[in-house]
């Protein structure tokens, strides 16, 4: 089990701790080595951490709350890429598996090995939980107030959740890499975009991009460093935190309860 564990004790993060934690997995996964993207890479562990690395795609439906059509999308792209196998099950035809092939379990043991040998900073050391923490806002970002294609068959935790994360977030749900910038911003506030890009797990121009967006939603401010004019520093905005301390509040009860559940199987 994970750090988050004390003995038989389940401790739930902070809100603080759950959006370092977002932050930090973004690094580890950039520069864990594998080809992943990080929303792919998400999923597929998922996948690879299932009984037999296996799993059907009405229970990735489940999972992360998407309708059919995108995991047939995701399915093309993944088993053109020989990162799994899809079948359909003797007696249910319409129930179709995906199965890691072992090139993906290779690129997901990647992962696995950077969650155990990471700094003491890193409270998820646990496939499981990175899965879980990271799945929560992909999962609101999808949620029907934002037009997204959400699966009728959706995670009950989250689905009974996503109408009042949608309403405290006032319906601007972001992706996980503008998260990852705002939570970074809230201990280092002032940052260059440099600074942004490195800790953020994401390469300068995106990172740039990110933070145009950031600024349009008013949850940022960008301004030229007095000391050197060339600089362009970002600093959040009172909006931005308020935004950032609640993803963290989702964040950590979404994981709490999946860890809870776990524990009661």
């Amino acid at each position: 089990m994970n750090t988050s564990l004390s003995g038989s004790k389940l401790e739930k993060l902070t809100s603080a701790q759950a959006v370092e934690q977002l932050r930090l997995l973004a690094v580890l996964s950039a520069n864990c080595g594998n080809s992943l993207s990080l929303n792919h890479e998400i999923i597929l562990s998922y996948v690879v951490d299932q009984e037999n690395s296996s799993t059907s795609v009405q229970d990735l439906r489940k999972e992360f709350g998407l309708g059919a059509a995108s995991f047939t999308n995701y399915g093309d792209r993944f088993e053109k890429n020989n990162y799994i196998k899809r079948s359909r099950v003797d007696g249910n035809r319409r129930l179709v598996l995906w199965s890691a092939k072992p090139s993906l379990i290779e690129e997901i043991g990647k992962v696995t090995d950077s969650l155990t040998t990471s700094g003491d900073n890193l409270l998820i050391r646990d496939l499981s939980d990175y899965v879980a923490i990271n799945k929560t806002m992909m999962y609101v970002k999808h949620m029907p107030a934002k037009g997204g294609n959400m699966s009728d068959t959706g995670d009950s935790f989250l689905k009974e959740k996503n109408n009042a994360y949608a309403l405290e977030l006032e319906n601007m749900v972001l992706g996980l890499p503008d998260v990852h910038i705002l939570g970074y911003l809230m201990k280092h506030d002032n940052s260059t975009m440099v600074s942004i890009a490195k800790n953020c797990g994401m390469v300068p121009a995106n990172a740039t991009n990110r933070v145009d967006k950031l600024v349009k939603s008013d949850l940022v401010t960008r301004y030229f460093s007095t000391e050197n004019r060339r600089n362009v520093l970002v600093e959040i905005t009172e909006p931005g935190v308020n935004y950032i301390k609640k993803v963290g509040e989702i964040t950590a009860d979404a994981l709490y309860n999946a860890q809870v559940s776990r524990l009661g199987k």
